[in-house]
């Protein structure tokens, strides 16, 4: 482009002899280089425009990104919360059965040791 000019510039100034048709001509050229260094300039901007737009949005997606990550972090921490206290109140009802089943063993042998003294007892009473 700039080359055109260049000779655009060369022939205006090489035309001494005041030939109209030539300087019609450069300043056609002209004015069609001006035409479509406006027309790319134009969509040089409406590029620019688009591409300012995309990184507009992807930052936006970006950030929606960030907010979805803390808040997972902070689902997985309360989740984490949960699960420790539910695996903690696991153990205690363990303990308890543990307990419980302990007593019920203990009951089982007084039952049978006071069952027996009861059928000996009766077998006193059946024999006197």
């Amino acid at each position: 482009m700039w080359r055109q000019a260049k000779n655009c510039s060369d022939e205006y100034d090489g035309d001494t002899g005041g030939d109209s048709d030539k300087k019609l001509n450069v300043f056609r050229r002209l004015r069609d280089g001006l035409e479509s260094a406006r027309t790319l300039i134009t969509c040089l901007k409406r590029e620019k425009w688009r591409l300012n737009k995309r990184q507009m949005s992807v930052e936006m997606r970006l950030g929606e990104i960030e907010d979805y990550k803390s808040h997972l972090k902070e689902d997985m921490t309360s989740m984490n919360d949960t699960v420790e206290v539910l695996s903690f109140r696991v153990v205690q009802l363990e303990n308890a059965l543990c307990d419980a089943q302990e007593v019920e063993e203990t009951l089982e042998a007084e039952k049978s040791k006071l069952e027996q003294r009861v059928q000996k007892l009766e077998g006193k009473c059946a024999g006197t």
